[in-house]
């Protein structure tokens, strides 16, 4: 279930290497605002599936998209984003946005009714520090929500005999590359116990099918568009029934992980 490493990053970000992360996406937060239907449906989508009422951390919480969609569905959400860019440019309410990393912010133990990490561990040197301190944060029974990319998969591989850009998934920002069973083993070894996984839309089909995104953003952007007119139209429990499908057979471009604190 690990997923081979196959370079090592061009750099190997510290514990500060987050702040700058947004200024190097121009045009995110652009993107975010054109996709923002479609971001709203999956987040509570995801939040559906976590029925605790109290304490919510997102942390790495970017420009505050689903700590707003948290909040609108009755957690009291609060983040923390070492980007003053994306606090600065946030569309969620920044009283409640710490700009600093998680290593920065001390939680009140045993107090947390869930955490979220969207696409936050790839990026981290020591992600089971993380865990624990996420473990620490959490009440007993206390859920965490985790999405990472899902690599070194068969249609991956596949798509990447053929891609313009080879590897086109490894970034210098990303130490960490995960399978579902071994992004699974890792957090039971930190004390959490998975309940449930979806996994996301996987986009390498469009490669396999003469869609090769990985050297043109326009192709992928409209690639991204077909996914999310696709999924609008379908019922919440298809798009959930789909997720956990594909999940099972180990497909799908992301893990999105919900977890317990044992």
């Amino acid at each position: 279930g690990l997923a081979a490493i196959t370079r090592r990053p061009r750099r190997m970000p510290g514990r500060n290497c987050m702040r700058d992360f947004w200024e190097q996406k121009p045009g995110a937060l652009r993107r975010l605002g054109e996709q923002a239907r479609w971001w709203e449906m999956t987040y509570r989508d995801w939040l559906s599936l976590m029925p605790v009422r109290g304490r919510l951390w997102d942390i790495g919480c970017g420009f505050g998209q689903f700590k707003r969609v948290a909040r609108d569905c009755g957690l009291a959400s609060y983040g923390v984003e070492p980007s003053r860019y994306a606090v600065a440019h946030s569309v969620a309410d920044t009283r409640y946005i710490f700009p600093c990393s998680w290593q920065e912010y001390a939680p009140p133990r045993g107090r947390g009714a869930a955490i979220s990490a969207l696409w936050l561990m790839e990026h981290l040197d020591k992600p089971g520090d993380f865990l624990d301190w996420a473990h620490a944060a959490l009440v007993t029974g206390g859920m965490l929500l985790a999405v990472v990319p899902n690599e070194n998969t068969p249609i991956q591989r596949a798509a990447n005999s053929i891609a313009a850009k080879k590897d086109w998934w490894i970034h210098q920002t990303h130490l960490n590359y995960w399978g579902k069973e071994a992004f699974e083993a890792l957090l039971f070894r930190h004390g959490f116990e998975c309940f449930d996984v979806l996994g996301t839309y996987p986009m390498e089909e469009f490669i396999l099918a003469g869609m090769d995104y990985t050297d043109n953003p326009d192709v992928g952007r409209a690639c991204h568009k077909k996914v999310e007119d696709m999924e609008m139209a379908m019922t919440r429990d298809g798009r959930l029934r789909w997720g956990r499908a594909r999940a099972r057979l180990g497909r799908g471009r992301d893990l999105v992980v919900f977890a317990r604190k044992r």
